[in-house]
């Protein structure tokens, strides 16, 4: 059966020294195949096509994650199921598996498409991966490349609250459109795990080509390509212009960067659909083309254009373009110029988590503020948003938050099968009911008990502190459970968790942060000052799992 995934992660890290292993709490929403009645009847996006006509071809989207609920691209909505394949790119030669759970707004994506527009492959493709060089207020540099903070194009952040916490050293994630000057316009920036492995990974032009072929320039990062250097396709040749990608599990030094793998743009081939979204580069008027992405586009003939004309063509433009692959080349039978408000909107479907209040909560681990007075609602008001309720949401992305103008409460015949990760608490062995991520769950008379490894656990075994995966229904607002897997790895787990607190009571030296309950003591390492410790401000929490409660044992506040 399609499942929605809420999962709550946590690795081993530990308070006294650094480790090698590192937890962050988050929550994230695994939608699989689910509401596809509900998805076509709903507004919102582009839903049958970037011009509103579909193909009826297979093919392939490239760009941002613009909504999920499904995964939404570009505007362009495609059906999800158990069957997408779905990988990250990291390494060009060595791409990994990831869960749906992990794809995330703001992502660059290439999404493979069936004649019936569903998405069989989801690639995740980071622009730059790498420490913080340099920041001001209108760009910051990462691994020699120039990222702008775009005022047109907000940038989703997650593991910071705003682009002034970001500090010299952090190693970032970053996605974004290449423009004509070979800099990054950032759709979204994650603050990674200090402790996990170094790796570096840029996207970006070849400004110059030295020693033998063997040193490129990007950016500001030289790129050394040694013979233990994997190039895709092997044995490709480049040229100043070229786009390329380059990783190493290494950072750079004094500018210049051993790659472990370079990957080449090459010639897409077959007549198939393609569609893609980012900034135009390279145009030329001349002969009717321009780069988007790593993709030549012929606009010479037969074009319709929205929102403006192919005099408004120019280098730096967002534009999304539609029509097909012919001989390499994406013939556009349709060019459509963003504009703010009308295109730059995001929709998200999925259940309430770290509800502090309506102008702030999260739904698939975004935050959502959705106090405006001219909402629009359906199936419930205001005053229907708590932790565990299903909606759907239109709206915004604004400074990393998404400015809700429609939500949809999905009524309970609407659903399918729900699963939910985290940590056990309030637990009632007589009656089954317990907490899971701050919403109310009762364990079925007849519900199945297994641990990592798939063995049966009697349910004797079910306590506090257990860190699950709950799946089942919602009945009456209360999620009954049929199944749980519980991960016995990870009970006595040490983490680390950041996001907004909330229910924060100072006497009683607790808080709430991402559904879970945290609480700090005497022995506890404060970095801020208590007094501006209250709902809705950003905290760094370290600590351990005691009795299902995350004792920290050092708290950052960060008003």
């Amino acid at each position: 059966m399609n499942a929605l995934i809420l999962s709550l992660r946590a690795r081993s890290w530990a308070c006294s020294k650094p480790h090698r292993r590192f937890a962050r709490i988050h929550t994230s929403i695994l939608i699989a195949s689910l509401f596809a009645a509900l998805m076509a009847s709903c507004g919102g996006g582009d839903t049958t096509g970037v011009g509103g006509q579909g193909t009826g071809a297979a093919g392939d989207q490239y760009g941002v994650v613009s909504g999920l609920g499904s995964v939404v691209v570009e505007g362009k909505r495609y059906q999800d199921s158990s069957s997408t394949s779905r990988i990250v790119e990291l390494d060009p030669a060595s791409p990994a598996s990831i869960a749906a759970t992990d794809i995330k707004l703001g992502m660059q994506t290439e999404l493979r498409f069936d004649s019936a527009e569903r998405s069989e492959r989801i690639r995740i493709l980071p622009t730059i991966v790498g420490a913080l060089e340099r920041k001001d207020l209108e760009s910051i540099v990462v691994a020699g490349q120039t990222v702008r903070l775009d005022r047109v194009v907000a940038p989703v952040l997650e593991g910071l609250a705003s682009i002034g916490e970001l500090a010299l050293e952090d190693r970032l994630e970053i996605h974004g459109y290449l423009d004509a000057a070979g800099q990054i316009i950032a759709t979204r920036i994650e603050r990674r795990d200090p402790a996990a492995p170094v790796q570096t990974r840029v996207t970006g032009l070849i400004t110059a080509i030295g020693n033998n072929n063997t040193r490129l320039q990007v950016g500001a990062l030289e790129l050394v390509i040694s013979s233990s250097t994997t190039l895709l396709p092997s044995g490709a040749s480049f040229a100043i212009g070229q786009r390329v990608v380059a990783f190493a599990s290494t950072q750079p030094v004094a500018g210049t960067l051993n790659a472990k793998t370079i990957a080449f743009d090459t010639t897409r081939t077959g007549s198939e659909a393609l569609r893609g979204g980012g900034a135009i580069r390279s145009l030329d008027r001349n002969t009717g083309r321009f780069r988007l992405g790593s993709t030549q586009v012929d606009y010479s003939a037969g074009v319709s254009y929205l929102n403006g004309t192919a005099a408004d063509l120019a280098d730096g433009r967002l534009v999304r373009v539609q029509g097909h692959a012919n001989n390499g080349v994406l013939r556009a039978s349709e060019i459509r110029f963003l504009q703010i408000g009308a295109d730059i909107s995001t929709e998200l479907t999925g259940v309430i988590t770290d509800f502090i209040s309506n102008s702030s909560f999260k739904v698939r681990g975004a935050t959502v503020d959705a106090s405006a007075s001219n909402l629009v609602f359906r199936n419930g008001a205001a005053s229907n948003f708590a932790n565990g309720t299903l909606i759907k949401i239109e709206g915004q992305l604004a400074d990393g938050i998404v400015r809700a103008t429609k939500v949809e409460f999905v009524v309970e015949e609407d659903l399918r099968a729900l699963a939910f990760r985290g940590t056990v608490s309030g637990y009632n062995s007589i009656n089954g009911d317990f907490a899971l991520l701050g919403i109310s769950m009762r364990l079925d008379v007849n519900a199945t008990l297994t641990n990592n490894n798939g063995e049966t656990l009697a349910r004797s075994s079910f306590s506090n502190g257990d860190i699950a995966t709950a799946s089942g229904r919602f009945v009456n607002g209360v999620f009954v459970v049929n199944a749980v897997e519980i991960d016995r790895e990870s009970i006595a787990a040490r983490v680390r968790a950041e996001g907004l607190a909330y229910l924060v009571n100072l006497p009683a030296q607790s808080l709430r942060l991402n559904g879970q309950q945290v609480r700090w003591n005497d022995s506890t390492r404060i970095d801020g000052n208590l007094n501006d410790l209250r709902a809705g401000v950003s905290v760094r929490v370290e600590g351990t799992f005691i009795a299902a409660v995350l004792v920290a044992c050092r708290l950052t506040i960060r008003p």
